[in-house]
């Protein structure tokens, strides 16, 4: 068969979400409270220091609590295969191993970045309500947000940032590297079976200080005097582009290559 159709692709999508669709309930709802507390304890900050900018705060957090949940969704994309009956049903699935990573990969991406909305919608209102019961001054986070990324585009489309400019290297830089560590976390997945996220959390953060240590020990600014800075700046954006796609084409192999009775390192 072909290794790629859509409608097996959508036959594949429906039947993961409606096997693990207690696993999703329980992940949605834990972003929901953690974007409901982190407003709460944000909201009781406000009331014992009129002077805290509370929906600016909001929003900032806001983005810090995606970006968390994006980490945790991508060292899941694998995680259903924990246990030994994970495996095997998901070996006898009739589709191709393209077709059920790529599902995968759906589930905790895209459809995350889709549902966080209405999630980071009904935290808002709850948390709007739950101050207003408490009698506290309520404050609505979604039209602060909604005006910040408004300004954020208005700010992509003027003529603010060109090619050249350290800003725009900056930009893409931080698009590069957030990529990259997304697919640190979705080859985690591949590798351990259990707590992904915590075990590819202590990996990544011994990698940083092992490589933040090599950089100071080699002398990068005479690189980039010769290479010059522009050229410099697009290469490490390369590197990490480049680093992305091979992670997540080794977390596909991986899959691919997957057994039932997996060593006690990476899995039960």
């Amino acid at each position: 068969m072909k290794n790629f159709d859509c409608k097996r692709y959508w036959l594949v999508l429906k039947q993961n979400v409606i096997q693990g669709r207690k696993r999703f309930l329980s992940s949605y709802a834990g972003v929901f409270l953690g974007l409901f507390l982190t407003f709460m304890c944000i909201s009781i900050g406000t009331r014992s220091n009129p002077c805290y900018n509370y929906t600016q705060n909001g929003v900032a957090l806001t983005f810090c609590v995606f970006m968390l949940g994006c980490l945790v969704f991508g060292s899941a994309v694998l995680g259903h295969l924990d246990s030994k009956t994970a495996r095997i049903t998901a070996l006898m699935l009739p589709a191709t191993n393209l077709e059920k990573f790529l599902v995968r990969l759906t589930l905790c991406l895209p459809v995350y970045w889709v549902l966080y909305v209405p999630v980071f919608l009904a935290a808002d209102a709850a948390q709007m309500l739950t101050t207003e019961v408490i009698g506290g001054n309520g404050q609505w986070i979604a039209p602060v947000l909604w005006q910040e990324l408004a300004n954020f585009g208005d700010f992509l489309n003027s003529s603010a940032i060109q090619i050249g400019d350290r800003a725009y290297y900056v930009l893409w830089s931080i698009i590069a590297f957030c990529t990259l560590t997304y697919a640190v976390y979705i080859f985690g997945s591949a590798v351990f079976r259990k707590r992904a996220f915590i075990l590819t959390s202590v990996v990544l953060f011994a990698a940083n200080i092992l490589s933040g240590y090599m950089l100071l020990s080699i002398d990068t600014r005479e690189f980039q005097l010769k290479m010059g800075e522009d050229f410099t700046g697009i290469l490490f954006i390369v590197l990490m582009f480049a680093g992305a796609a091979g992670l997540v084409f080794a977390s596909y192999k991986l899959f691919c290559r997957m057994q039932v009775v997996v060593p006690k390192l990476f899995g039960k």
